[in-house]
């Protein structure tokens, strides 16, 4: 289950949600670059 999670977050931009601030650029990077759910439809 936890790599459902961790999968999940990492898709969402939300792994500092998990990981704390050191993953903060990651999620940035995510959110900047890659398409939202909302966008997809």
């Amino acid at each position: 289950m936890f790599q459902l999670e961790l999968t999940r977050a990492a898709v969402d931009g939300t792994l500092s949600g998990l990981f704390g601030s050191s993953e903060v650029s990651t999620d940035e990077a995510q959110r900047l670059f890659y398409y939202t759910p909302a966008e997809y439809q």
